[in-house]
């Protein structure tokens, strides 16, 4: 190891973080475009934490050893001159993408983001959205990866602080400034960590956007930073190179590395994360920033210093913020992820992209000596910009709004005028009901009931309504087409199915709803059936859990769902409904034999002696990783029919269905006529969107099934 023990002044440049960016922002890159060769590649954002944790904890450090004080002023203009000037471009760059290449239903979404993304708390709208079971289909937009820059700017903020109270306390507790930050550091980091932890294992969803569960991974840095003074005189103690040459810091270096390279290509997104688990990259990176500058065998040296990857290091932070826009307006304008090849042509655009950002936005700026006179002038500058900037991520919401004000009035008449034809009503015509001998589809009243028969479905879907390209609702309307009542529908992280009644309390019948938000999409028709019936209803229901005994492979689904369902049945014997319909979504899969738990569980129901009704799950045109059909409907607003999806990968098999049929004297209604053709199961049918988001029916659809919804739950309950 050649390093002079007696030389412990920081060096100016430290090539090793320069490699650490660019091992950082490829396997980020790598992630996004083919995630099979780095299916870890998400930790490259916890080591950029670890590097800026420690890069600007180091100056604070050194301003206060040297000066005395820490100048926030500079030091927050430092900050907008190096990470604003480029941010912004990217964000003007992705607003003008969207009017090229994006439907007006993504608009409003890319206006939101484009906002959050300048005023840096894209984390904390990414944290709300995961726990809105509404939002939880938003497409991703081409802002998303901001969430990360939002986390280290909220620290930006409130971290120099520390270090200022450090100084105002040190001499009181007779300690130096820096040992008395690095207390602070370390509390911050244990609270961090621990949150983390329980966050995690407690299922939160947003806690993988959380500053409280990452600042953790940027306080290491911190740690690390006040701590290089002990390591330095340590590796300067331990210069001499152990057998064969090797140096301690070489291994430290080469563990350091392979505990980054083993995340990246081990971990997955199945991964608890951020908690323990993303200790390993922490620390890997962190070992190679305190390993330094290494000599002799085993060096990384030779790798770290490699012009390719300095290069890639030194446009890390533009390639990080070009490389996701890059990847979704492909997959945009695809309608596919890229396969290897194509990822490879990606990688080589985004670069060169990175490198126009970097030599015409990110230098020119930091060297622009106007705002570097006083901090003033950065903070003006990046006022004005960010005032500018935030005018024009306005822009695509309110030309959303004005586009879809026009077709809201079109929307709005084809309601008024209620036509035969409209909605599901356009399928009577489709499927001949007037023609002699039409039976309907469906029968319900065996207790043995099948699914609609292929020949009771219509040989092709209906055809749209004339005059006019009216749609109703609005896709971008749609996700707000329901009857939840939010007081009465408990969301995924609950414990607990809310018991609600409704409709006459002393009605001739009562009928219990149980089952998931595909159970609760039937409120609306069975509301407007039981006010005409007299009837009384109680609602049992819960978002992602289906009437099943057997777990969800969802997360933290065994100890949301089960508990809650057994209390359901408790609740139903003491009620003794007269009858207990369910639905449930058929794409749920779960950790057992699901038919098994149907059969259950449907057991458990009838056991209540009442009459159960399974209805079969609606067609699903929309995976989990698929765009929802609203998407698809404002892309292609004037032919929708090419967001329709072949009924045999729509129509899945529905696990509850097959239970009813096993164990018998349970009945089943089914509406796929009313959704599929022989062939297509269409996104829109007589006008009206028929899917509010990937797999939910709208209310719209509903009420013009209306009829048919009357009659054949009537049949079944009778």
């Amino acid at each position: 190891m050649s390093r002079a023990a007696s030389s412990h002044r920081p060096r100016a440049f430290l090539p090793e973080v320069q490699a650490l960016r660019a091992i950082a922002v490829l396997g980020v890159l790598v992630w996004h475009f083919y995630p099979r060769a780095a299916p870890g590649g998400f930790v490259g954002v916890d080591i950029f934490f670890v590097i800026s944790g420690f890069l600007i904890t180091s100056k604070l450090l050194r301003d206060a050893e040297e000066q005395g004080r820490v100048d926030l002023g500079e030091f927050w203009a430092g900050r907008i001159r190096r990470i604003m000037p480029a941010s912004v471009v990217t964000v003007l760059a992705v607003i003008a993408a969207t009017f090229l290449w994006f439907p007006t239903a993504a608009w409003q979404e890319v206006s939101k983001q484009s906002m959050a993304s300048l005023l840096s708390v894209e984390n904390w709208v990414l944290a709300f959205d995961s726990v809105d079971y509404l939002a939880a289909d938003n497409k991703p937009t081409a802002l998303q990866h901001f969430w990360s820059l939002g986390v280290e700017e909220q620290f930006y903020l409130v971290w120099p602080l520390l270090v200022i109270l450090a100084i105002a306390l040190h001499g009181r507790i007779g300690t130096t400034a820096r040992s008395a930050s690095a207390v602070f550091f370390a509390i911050i980091v244990i609270a961090s960590f621990v949150w983390a932890e329980y966050s995690v294992r407690s299922g939160d969803p947003a806690a993988y956007f959380s500053t409280f569960t990452r600042v953790w991974e940027l306080g290491v840095g911190g740690l690390l930073a006040a701590a290089m003074p002990h390591i330095e005189r340590l590796r300067a103690r331990c210069a001499k190179s152990g057998p064969a040459g090797i140096s301690l810091d070489s291994l430290l270096a080469l563990v350091g590395l392979g505990a980054m390279l083993w995340a990246i290509i081990y971990y997955t997104e199945k991964t608890p994360f951020p908690a323990a688990t993303a200790a390993l990259p922490v620390l890997g990176a962190a070992a190679v920033i305190a390993a330094g500058r290494t000599a002799g065998a085993l060096s990384l040296n030779h790798l770290v210093e490699w012009t390719p990857v300095q290069w890639v290091g030194k446009v890390s932070y533009s390639l990080y913020l070009w490389h996701w826009p890059v990847f979704i307006v492909f997959v945009q304008l695809t309608g596919k992820n890229p396969r290897w090849w194509q990822a490879a042509l990606l990688t080589l655009l985004s670069l060169a992209l990175a490198h126009l950002s970097w030599r015409f936005v990110e230098e020119p700026a930091r060297h622009w000596s106007l705002p570097k006179r006083t901090p003033k002038y950065a903070f003006r500058l990046g006022a004005a910009a960010t005032i500018i900037s935030l005018g024009l991520a306005f822009i695509p919401a309110e030309a959303a709004d004005v586009v879809n004000e026009n077709l809201r009035k079109e929307a709005d008449a084809l309601l008024a005028a209620d036509g035969p034809e409209l909605g599901a009503r356009s399928w009577d015509q489709a499927l001949e009901v007037d023609a002699p001998g039409y039976r309907d589809a469906g029968d319900p009243v065996s207790a043995d009931a099948s699914a609609v028969a292929d020949s009771e479905l219509a040989g092709d879907v209906p055809r749209a309504l004339p005059g006019g390209r009216a749609i109703t609702p609005l896709p971008t309307d749609a996700i707000d087409d329901k009857s939840t009542d939010g007081s009465c529908f408990s969301e995924v992280e609950a414990d607990y199915t809310p018991r609600c009644v409704e409709g006459d309390e002393n009605g001739k019948k009562t009928v219990a709803l149980v089952g998931d938000s595909h159970a609760q999409m039937l409120l609306e028709p069975l509301r407007s059936l039981a006010e005409d019936k007299g009837w009384k209803i109680i609602t049992y229901t819960k978002a992602s859990c289906p009437m099943s005994l057997v777990p969800r492979t969802l997360d933290k689904a065994e100890e949301q769902c089960i508990e809650p369902n057994e209390q359901t049945l408790k609740g139903l014997a003491e009620d003794k409904p007269d009858v207990i319909i369910t639905q449930n979504f058929s794409l749920s899969t779960y950790r057992s034999d699901a038919v098994k738990g149907f059969e259950e569980s449907l057991r458990a129901l009838k056991k209540t002696g009442a009459q159960v009704v399974v209805v079969r799950d609606t067609p699903i045109l929309a995976d989990n990783k698929a765009d929802p059909p609203t998407y698809c409907v404002s892309e292609y607003f004037n032919n929708p029919s090419l967001c329709s999806k072949p009924r045999g990968k729509a129509l899945l098999d529905d696990p509850s269905v097959t239970a009813a049929h096993s164990i018998g004297g349970v009945r089943v209604v089914d509406f796929t006529d009313r959704f599929c053709s022989k062939d297509t199961c269409p996104a829109v049918a007589g006008n009206v969107l028929i899917y509010r988001d990937k797999n939910h029916v709208s209310n719209t659809y509903f009420r013009t099934l209306q009829p048919v919804f009357d009659e054949r739950i009537s049949r079944a309950v009778d």
